[in-house]
């Protein structure tokens, strides 16, 4: 209790002095980006902000739960629905919960749910109820965060935890088996792939022509290629990609880049070449 943490409170306080100095460097890089690029809008973090049902929605990749994308909480993810694809499965869920039920004596698996339930409240939302704004208004920082629904991975720690406590307490090692392959394979997912031979071979006229040069601002002439080339899946960062591996395999600097955020207008500069 208090008596406890008073009288640690010499090591509580260096260890705070220690983690203020390891973190420094990072907060001067953090303040130097912040006064180039300015912060995020709060509606822009808003987009990458999970409602309930995505807690229980893992996306369309998912072997066994891709059909919820067609069901009515699935239509209302948009925009950005990737990022809000943060379920575990149903029976991950059960499992994980049961062990902090069964577990909850221990005070630190008491103060571990507490904190992940809170952490997934303080990010989700809908309509005019919505925690976050809280944390955007008054924690430093907390505008320069684009998705708040990425918390969901430090969150899996938790659900890791309860899970294994679970299983531990199961006296039927067959039981537990089964429940465990249950986990592994909701958690089953088809990720999309490239063939990086493919991407080299298109943008090799291009890197000989880079080399030896100063510095390098690649474009992809788009006059005549029809609809079938979608703004965003090619020019808004296919092509800047393309930009940076010029520059890495030419060895110049490119000013091509592809980030969650970017200088003031940086997006002027396009990375195509249109009729328009």
């Amino acid at each position: 209790g208090f008596a406890t943490s008073r009288g640690r409170l010499a090591g509580l306080v260096a260890g705070a002095a220690v983690a203020a100095l390891v973190l420094a460097p990072l907060a001067w890089h953090y303040l130097a980006a912040a006064s180039t690029v300015g912060s995020r809008s709060y509606e822009e973090s808003r987009w990458g902000s999970p409602n309930i049902f995505s807690w229980f929605y893992l996306g369309p990749e998912s072997w066994l739960y891709g059909w919820m994308k067609n069901t009515d909480g699935g239509m209302r993810l948009k925009p950005m629905p990737w990022e809000k694809a943060l379920g575990v499965g149903f029976v991950t869920f059960l499992v994980a919960a049961a062990g902090f039920w069964l577990e909850r004596r221990r005070v630190w698996m008491r103060v571990l749910g507490a904190t992940a339930i809170l952490c997934a409240f303080l990010v989700t939302g809908s309509g005019p109820v919505h925690a976050w704004k809280l944390i955007y208004d008054f924690v430093p920082g907390a505008d320069a965060i684009r998705v708040p629904g990425r918390i969901q991975i430090v969150l899996l720690i938790a659900v890791a935890v309860g899970a294994a406590f679970a299983l531990r307490r199961i006296r039927h090692r067959a039981v537990a088996l089964v429940l465990a392959a249950a986990i592994i394979l909701e958690q089953g997912r088809t990720t999309d792939t490239y063939r990086k031979a493919e991407i080299l071979e298109a943008i090799a006229p291009a890197t000989r022509a880079a080399a030896g040069a100063g510095s390098i601002y690649y474009a992809r002439d788009l006059r005549g290629a029809g609809p079938s080339v979608v703004y965003w899946d090619q020019a808004i960062w296919r092509f800047q990609l393309d930009g940076m591996w010029i520059g890495l395999l030419a060895g110049v600097p490119t000013i091509n880049g592809y980030s969650g955020n970017l200088p003031p207008g940086w997006d002027l500069l396009g990375c195509t070449v249109s009729s328009e």
